[in-house]
């Protein structure tokens, strides 16, 4: 596989990475809010685990008129409504990827009557089909932080920040995992 190609499906997997939501669970310091802020990630989870990819964008309160979404891959943050749907839409692209995810929620904090945080660290596998055949490997784990704000006793997501772990712990624990691999064929 080509470095380029590598990168590609890299941008791509740290994409579905983070909509693959389905195991997600909160704690929260505010536990009347906390089931539903868990509902509105099993919701995203639901609509990107069964390809309505236009649904997605609708997990966000479009009525807050400053909009975040900085996807780990990307350079820079999406701050506008057809930046953000745009993002989804690229989804529609994509082929059959196999993947496994788990989460983990550090904390929830209520931070007004009307808008709560989340910081989830999200641990990741993916397999991509690629030409003739072939499978691309390869996983991670990413810290998310978002924040929501109930909007008609739904919370709707108005900030999404996805920060991967420092490239060298990625590397370490690349090498980690191929050396026991190694081994492994061995017993």
């Amino acid at each position: 596989m080509s470095l380029t190609n590598f990168f590609s499906g890299l941008k791509t997997l740290l994409v579905l990475i983070v909509l693959g939501l389905s195991n997600v669970t909160v704690t929260s310091s505010a536990a009347q809010a906390s089931s539903t802020v868990d509902q509105s990630f099993q919701d995203f989870a639901a609509a990107f685990m069964s390809g309505n990819f236009d649904a997605l964008p609708q997990a966000w309160d479009h009525s807050w008129n400053a909009p975040l979404l900085l996807p780990a891959e990307s350079d820079s943050p999406l701050t506008s409504w057809s930046d953000i749907e745009a993002y989804y839409d690229a989804f529609s692209l994509l082929g059959s990827v196999e993947y496994k995810t788990a989460f983990e929620t550090f904390s929830q904090t209520q931070i007004s009557g009307d808008v709560t945080s989340a910081l989830v660290k999200l641990t990741w596998a993916a397999k991509f089909p690629g030409q003739n055949g072939s499978v691309s490997t390869m996983g991670g784990e990413l810290f998310i932080t978002v924040l929501l704000r109930k909007i008609d006793g739904d919370w709707r997501f108005i900030q999404w920040i996805e920060a991967p772990r420092g490239a060298l712990t990625e590397l370490g624990n690349f090498y980690a995992a191929k050396g026991e691999e190694i081994f492994a064929k061995d017993e």
